[in-house]
């Protein structure tokens, strides 16, 4: 803290962000560790003066069939899994004008938590999965920018014509697909650029 002139509160709090996005995480008495092969996506505002200043949690039926994509497009077989062990919700970022920027269409493996707290996952999934103790591994993803569907027209706008959309899967230590996630966000707010660790 001394060599960057910095404090206390200032280190919390970015130990903490990293926390949430999964880059590092906790070993109590030890310390901070980075994750290994630990992938994502970096979605940056194009715009740092518009805020995500909160999210909605929607809870969805499982649909198989864009499981199936997702898994496809990743070069995933989806018959290796079992899609009724997940469970499928959809999270809405808004601006502080309450205009919807982006969404999440989500299926987590239902079966490593205790508990779904969606809650919990409103706030922050990487911090639900670390107090669940589900050490990540790796998220291969693929980004396209693709015409808007009838779901952008539904959880967006009805006037929004493209979007990026991510497809991507959270692995554990454990070789378990944790997360299966279509991501669409309006392209008029955000960047996008991938990011790997080792």
């Amino acid at each position: 803290m001394t060599k960057f002139k910095t404090t206390r509160t200032t280190v919390r709090f970015c130990l903490q962000k990293l926390l949430n996005q999964g880059i590092i995480y906790a070993k109590k008495g030890s310390g901070y560790y980075l994750n290994s092969f630990y992938y994502f996506n970096k979605i940056g505002l194009k715009d740092t003066n518009i805020l995500v200043t909160y999210y909605k949690i929607v809870e969805v039926n499982i649909e198989k069939d864009i499981l199936n994509d997702i898994l496809n497009t990743l070069n995933i077989n989806p018959e290796e899994i079992n899609f009724d062990d997940y469970i499928g919700y959809v999270k809405i970022l808004f601006n502080k004008s309450n205009k919807a920027m982006g969404y999440f269409k989500s299926f987590l493996l239902k079966t490593c938590f205790d508990k779904i707290d969606f809650k919990a996952i409103e706030i922050s999934l990487m911090n639900f999965i670390r107090k669940n103790n589900i050490m990540l591994s790796h998220s291969p993803n693929v980004i396209t920018i693709e015409n808007a569907d009838n779901n952008d027209h539904k959880y967006l706008s009805k006037n929004i014509e493209k979007v990026v959309v991510i497809n991507s899967v959270i692995f554990d230590k454990n070789n378990l697909i944790i997360e299966i996630v279509e991501k669409h966000i309006d392209c008029d707010y955000f960047q996008s650029s991938h990011i790997k660790f080792y």
